[in-house]
């Protein structure tokens, strides 16, 4: 399944919401017409994504020419 930056947005905060307000997952998939699986699946591909972008981290580096060469 394809799917865009906004579809990642919004489940991510659809996600966050249901945690604030201290639902299950059931209660809020019941809440809001949604399918567990469906559910579950969004929740898999938000976890990546922060995942994917916490593990980009940078190194300082430091120059091995000095300035007099």
């Amino acid at each position: 399944m394809k799917f865009t930056a906004e579809d990642l947005q919004l489940w991510e905060q659809r996600i966050r919401e249901r945690v604030q307000n201290g639902m299950t997952i059931r209660e809020w998939c019941e809440k809001n017409g949604v399918r567990k699986h469906q559910y579950n699946y969004w929740n898999q591909r938000v976890r990546k994504s922060q995942k994917s972008v916490e593990e980009k981290t940078f190194a300082d580096i430091t120059s091995i020419i000095s300035p007099d060469d």
